[in-house]
């Protein structure tokens, strides 16, 4: 339960939040960081392939699949900084870290679901939002605290899931 819901907080904070300070350290305009709230639409329309995650294969092989793709992204996003033309790769890795991280939260969510009954949801949930909510202060403080440390880069990989 802790770690499935800091999965799926993590990327959230790393797509919502971390992304506009990203563009508005890399010189964007403030109407292009003002776009990066459209990163938040995979989550808003997840409903629409929800039903997918739960017609083919299993929630678990979705967690793993997502998680993986997801890892793989972080470090897309670090090797995404040595180009030429970085703002524009950035925008598409989080456009792809959006919805691999909204499929993900669909899978999470549907395995919880079929894994404890109700009784047992209500026990967990209280730990379901802390391990949300710590993953949103480390994905997004943590992330750009290391940013102002060390860069970018080292910031990407230093956070990928492990």
């Amino acid at each position: 339960m802790v770690t499935t819901y800091f999965a799926e907080g993590f990327p959230y904070s790393l797509v919502r939040v971390v992304s506009s300070v990203f563009f508005k350290d890399s010189g964007a305009s403030l109407q292009a960081v003002g776009l990066t709230s459209l990163y938040g639409l995979p989550w808003v329309l997840k409903f629409a392939w929800a039903p997918f995650v739960d017609a083919f294969s299993t929630k678990r092989r979705w967690v793993v699949a997502m998680e993986t793709a997801l890892a793989a992204t972080l470090a897309g996003m670090a090797l995404g900084l040595a180009g030429p033309a970085v703002l524009p790769v950035m925008s598409a890795v989080f456009i792809a870290a959006a919805i691999l991280a909204a499929t993900h939260d669909a899978a999470v969510d549907g395995f919880y679901l079929e894994a404890l009954d109700k009784q047992a949801q209500a026990r967990w949930v209280g730990f379901q939002a802390m391990s949300f909510r710590v993953a949103l202060i480390l994905g997004g403080g943590g992330v750009v605290y290391l940013s102002g440390r060390a860069g970018w880069a080292p910031a990407w990989f230093c956070w990928r899931p492990c």
